[in-house]
């Protein structure tokens, strides 16, 4: 390849790089999409890891998906769809009870009925607590220039959201589950999954609010992709090129060209330059100011500053080929619907919760792993061959770096660790698992690029959520003239939404018509 000149050069073919890039070629510039890897995707892929089986190694579901996207790139006429999940969890206890969460609220109260009446009466003023929290922070969703935490305190001033915003800032999320239930049981089943390291440490609550489903979400948006997540990806891929955007595969960019403190274009590993207008990177910010700056081509408090977002937020991911599906009879009874297992979360208490994130505070394997499970496959028959089924299992909470050995030599007894728990619920698991897999931190930073295995780039977390998130105004502007940054670590962050994307195109698209862009870090390094 000689060398060229583009409009943009967009680094990286995860979701968010793909939507920017479509957004752009749109608006009538000439893209160019460099991505290491042999397929687009990133986090978001569909892949064979077992004979016959399509699995989703990394994200597995959609939930926060912005409708608009969907439509604006018309992702269904590109061979996308999806299956509504539902139930959204079944939580099964070491006891034989269960908590089934529905998609309608009042179906999860009668649930949660059986283990607390006066649980399930206050159940309806935690869904509408909720909300109003995914409405206050989902309305800056698709804004390319949200407010930082203390303008949002300014706008809120004197409304009911003033009440939400102080509580998501100052409540612990003990003291959240304290308020509204007494059940441990039932508490541990509504917990969040999001990037918590303390149930006792105020903010964590805000970084839960940004992976709640907001206005912007449409229901027939959520559930299992067909095919797998990358059938999601393909199709964004189909409407860029559609657009007009070139995506070049096994192209590793090894550095960000910068001349007199402008992005300039970059230069591949293989030593080919692509000069042009901006750069946009889709890949995390550590790894965009570690990697692929030189050495002073960023302002050193902006690189410090980078270097010390919070990124520890581990987990691993098991996937299983099964010969039969998983026996929850002891929970379900003996004729259960299969659907019942497309989402399971196993967490016996709010004290294994707490073990478990202590035992990653502690830089160790956690011995109390909470499981987010699902078999794609009792929706998706394309998933598994028949009559057999997929499982996937996201694991929290781990360390991102263990403190004494390595992730690799740990793999078979974390594989057997999770197959025993799994059988300790389902007694033929272990008989069922015809082959499996770990991926482990170190996994997913290779194989997706995902500094610390953090599939949200940087942790939602006080500090790191709307405005504040990254640099001045969400994200997308550097401090280092026309390049931009468009992933998961801008605003409004990580899970498969497109909104990184989509506000990040409409940024680049006021730099492209204006004079060049350049951006402050809020706050200096520690």
């Amino acid at each position: 390849m000689s060398d060229e000149t583009r409009d943009v050069v967009v680094i990286g073919a995860g979701h968010n790089g793909l939507v920017a890039a479509a957004y752009l070629a749109r608006a009538g510039h000439d893209v160019l999409v460099l991505e290491r890897s042999s397929h687009v995707g990133g986090a978001a892929t569909t892949e064979v890891l077992f004979g016959g089986y399509r699995t989703s190694p990394c994200a597995y579901w959609l939930h926060v998906l912005q409708h608009r996207v969907v439509t604006d790139l018309d992702l269904r006429a590109h061979g996308w769809s999806t299956i509504g999940v539902d139930p959204t969890y079944v939580s099964p206890y070491p006891d034989g009870r269960v908590l089934v969460q529905w998609r309608d609220w009042r179906r999860t109260q009668e649930s949660i009925g059986t283990f607390s009446r006066r649980d399930a009466e206050r159940f309806a003023d935690y869904v509408a607590f909720w909300r109003s929290a995914g409405a206050l922070v989902g309305r800056y969703a698709l804004d390319p220039a949200p407010p930082t935490v203390e303008q949002l305190r300014t706008v809120v001033a004197g409304t009911a959201d003033a009440e939400i915003l102080a509580r998501l800032e100052n409540q612990t999320v003990r003291e959240l589950m304290d308020e509204f239930f007494g059940n441990d049981q039932v508490q541990a089943a509504l917990l969040p999954n999001s990037d918590i390291v303390s149930l006792d440490q105020p903010g964590e609550l805000l970084g839960w609010a940004m992976t709640v489903a907001g206005p912007g979400v449409a229901p027939e948006d959520q559930g299992i992709p067909v095919g797998g997540m990358g059938t999601l990806t393909s199709a964004l891929a189909a409407a860029a090129e559609k657009n007009g955007v070139e995506i070049r595969l096994n192209q590793n960019v090894d550095e960000v060209l910068v001349e007199d403190g402008c992005a300039v274009g970059v230069r591949l590993e293989n030593g080919s330059v692509v000069r042009s207008r901006v750069v946009v990177s889709n890949a995390d910010p550590k790894r965009t100011f570690a990697s692929l700056l030189p050495g002073h081509s960023a302002p050193g408090h902006a690189r410090d500053a980078v270097a010390a977002l919070e990124t520890e937020s581990g987990s691993l991911k098991f996937h299983a080929a099964l010969s039969e599906l998983p026996d929850f009879s002891r929970h379900l009874g003996p004729d259960f619907e299969p659907t019942l297992l497309g989402m399971l979360r196993i967490a016996p208490s709010l004290a294994y919760v707490e073990s478990s994130l202590a035992d990653a505070a502690a830089g160790v394997p956690t011995a109390h792993p909470i499981l987010i499970g699902q078999i794609p496959s009792v929706y998706d028959a394309t998933t598994a061959p028949a009559g057999k089924h997929l499982m996937s299992i996201r694991v929290k909470f781990q360390p991102s770096r263990l403190k004494d050995g390595d992730w690799a030599s740990l793999k078979p007894q974390l594989g057997k660790q999770l197959i025993d728990m799994m059988t300790e619920y389902a007694p033929n698991f272990a008989d069922s698992v015809e082959d499996w897999v770990v991926y482990t931190p170190d996994d997913m930073e290779a194989r997706a690029g995902l500094t610390d295995g953090n599939i949200h780039h940087i942790n939602h977390a006080a500090g790191q959520v709307l405005g504040d998130r990254l640099f001045t105004g969400g994200g997308y502007v550097t401090p280092v003239g026309n390049l931009f940054m468009c992933g998961a670590g801008a605003h409004p962050g990580g899970e498969v939404t497109g909104a990184p994307g989509h506000n990040a195109a409409a940024v680049v698209q006021r730099a492209l018509t204006k004079a060049p862009v350049s951006g402050t870090f809020l706050k200096e390094a520690p």
